[in-house]
C-alpha cells in the first residue's frame, strides 16, 4: 500500500546506516534523495530510525509485519520507545537460511578476533618496553649492539639467509662468498640500527638542529624545495635504500606535509603507534588498498605523493630489469606521474659513518612538461635504473631479504581451439602376405 506521507514516498539516503532521518517536511537529508517501490522502501528502511510512532507502524504493515505493528500501537499508547532488529523482517530469515549459519561463523570469527587482540597487545606491549630500554641507551651503545645482532641474524639464526644470498650472487656475480656475507651482516645492522635511530629521532632531531644530523648539497635543496612549492603536485619515488623515514621527517619539519602509501600493519596497536610517530612529524599515511580516491585528490590538490619504487608487484605488474633480472613493479607509480603531469623525484637519504648522521639528495628528476618518455614501461624503467644506481653506491644499506624477484612472468594463455572431431572406430589391419616363390 502507498501512504500519503511524504516521508515514505522520499526516504533517506543517509551515509551513516543507523542514522535518523532529518527533520525536514520531506524527509530529505541534504536534498539527495531515493525513489522506489513500497517493497523495496520496506527493506531500505531497515537500519533507520523512524520520525514518528505512525511512520514506524505504517512502514510494518508495508514491509508485512503486522503483528509487529500493533505491538508498535501499543507502545505508542504507553510512551515506550522501541528499536526494530533485522530478525523482525520475514526476508531476512530468508536470507539468513540462503546464506547458511552466519551467526556461528561470525562467532568464531570474533573468537579468533579475541585471541588475536591479546597476542597483538603483547607484541605491542614487548615493543614498546624495547622502544624504551633503546631510548635509555645511547646512539653509539645501540651502534655496538645492532653489530653483535647482525652476527645472531645472520649466522645463527640464519634469517632470511638463502633468500639474501641469491639476491647478492645475482645482483653482484663478481663478488665472492666472503664479501656477499659482509655485505648480509652490514645490511642487518642497518635495518637494527634504522630502528634504534627512529627510536632516538623525535628526541634527538628538531626544527633547530636537523642541520646538525642531515646534509643536503644547495642544488639538490633548490630542486626540491622549487618542486614542492610549485602548484603542480609531487611524485617523491624511494626505495628501501638507507633510512628511507628521515626524508620524509625532513620535508615535516620544513613545513612540507606529505603523503605515503603503504599497506597497514595486521597488528592494530602497532599500526596506530607507527601512524601516529609518522603524522607527527608531517607524514599522513593513505592505505594501499581501496584508496584511488583519497589518492586523486591528493594529487588534484597539488600535494606531495611519497612512494617506494622497488615493491613487488605480482605476475601481471609492470615488468622491467631491475639488477639484471626481471622484476615487477605497480603501474600506478608511473600513472600517478604521466596522468596527473606531476614531476617525479627520485629521493634518497643514507647514512654516513656514524648514526644519525644522513645524506639526503634528490639523484635523477623527471617532468612530464620539459622531458619525454613514450609510456609506463619506460618509465618505470628509467626510475628502477637510477633506484639501482643509487644502490650500487653503498650494497650494505639495501634490504635484500625481500623477495623482490619472486614472481614470474604471467604467460599469456594459448588460443582456444577447437575439439577435435570424433575418433573413427578403430580396425584391426593384417599386413599383406606376399606370395611365396617357389625356388625349384
Amino acid at each position: 500500500m502507498d501512504s500519503g506521507d511524504p516521508s515514505l514516498s522520499k526516504p533517506c539516503l543517509s551515509p551513516d546506516p543507523i542514522g535518523s532521518l532529518a527533520d525536514g517536511e520531506d524527509g530529505t537529508r541534504n536534498g539527495r534523495c531515493w525513489q522506489g517501490s513500497s517493497d523495496e522502501r520496506s527493506g531500505f528502511h531497515l537500519f533507520q530510525r523512524p520520525r514518528s510512532w505512525q511512520n514506524l507502524a505504517r512502514r510494518d504493515q508495508e514491509a508485512g509485519c503486522v503483528e509487529r505493528a500493533a505491538e508498535v500501537t501499543q507502545q505508542q499508547h504507553r510512551g515506550k520507545s522501541t528499536w526494530r532488529s533485522p530478525g523482525n523482517y520475514p526476508w531476512y530469515s530468508e536470507r539468513r537460511i540462503a546464506f547458511g549459519n552466519m551467526d556461528a561463523a561470525k562467532k568464531k570469527k570474533k573468537k579468533r578476533k579475541r585471541e588475536n587482540r591479546v597476542q597483538d597487545w603483547l607484541v605491542y606491549l614487548v615493543l614498546r618496553i624495547v622502544i624504551c630500554v633503546v631510548q635509555a641507551l645511547p646512539i653509539d651503545c645501540c651502534a655496538q649492539i645492532a653489530q653483535f645482532l647482525s652476527w645472531i641474524c645472520y649466522d645463527c639464526l640464519k634469517i632470511r639467509r638463502s633468500t639474501v644470498d641469491e639476491n647478492l650472487r645475482y645482483a653482484f656475480p663478481h663478488y665472492s662468498a666472503e664479501m656477499r656475507d659482509q655485505i648480509a651482516r652490514g645490511m642487518w645492522q642497518h635495518i637494527i640500527l634504522m630502528v634504534c635511530e627512529l627510536a632516538h629521532m623525535p628526541r634527538k632531531i628538531h626544527d633547530t638542529n636537523w642541520r646538525s644530523h642531515v646534509s643536503m648539497s644547495r642544488a639538490d635543496m633548490r630542486r626540491f624545495v622549487k618542486y614542492l612549492l610549485d602548484q603542480r603536485p609531487a611524485v617523491v619515488v624511494s626505495g628501501h635504500f638507507g633510512n628511507f623515514e628521515v626524508g620524509g621527517i625532513i620535508a615535516g619539519l620544513l613545513g612540507f606535509p606529505t603523503f605515503t602509501v603503504a599497506r597497514p600493519l595486521d597488528n592494530p596497536y602497532l599500526q596506530n603507534f607507527i601512524t601516529r610517530f609518522r603524522e607527527g612529524t608531517g607524514q599522513f599515511m593513505l592505505d594501499k588498498r581501496g584508496t584511488a580516491i583519497q589518492i586523486d585528490r591528493v594529487l588534484h590538490a597539488g600535494e606531495t605523493l611519497v612512494l617506494l619504487g622497488d615493491q613487488a608487484a605480482g605476475p601481471k605488474g609492470c615488468w622491467v630489469n631491475f639488477f639484471g633480472r626481471p622484476a615487477s613493479c605497480h603501474k600506478a607509480v608511473a600513472l600517478f606521474s604521466l596522468v596527473n603531469r606531476a614531476p617525479m623525484l627520485l629521493a634518497y637519504s643514507k647514512r654516513n659513518r656514524q648514526p644519525l648522521q644522513f645524506e639526503v639528495g634528490v639523484s635523477a628528476l623527471f617532468d612530464p612538461l620539459t622531458d619525454e618518455i613514450a609510456g609506463v614501461k619506460q618509465l618505470t624503467q628509467w626510475y628502477s635504473d637510477q633506484l639501482e644506481t643509487i644502490i650500487r653506491t653503498d650494497p650494505s644499506q639495501y634490504w635484500w631479504l625481500h623477495r623482490r624477484w619472486k614472481q614470474k612472468i604471467a604467460r599469456r594463455g594459448k588460443r582456444r581451439q577447437d575439439p577435435p572431431g570424433p575418433v573413427p572406430p578403430h580396425r584391426e589391419t593384417t599386413p599383406k602376405q606376399r606370395p611365396k616363390i617357389d625356388a625349384s
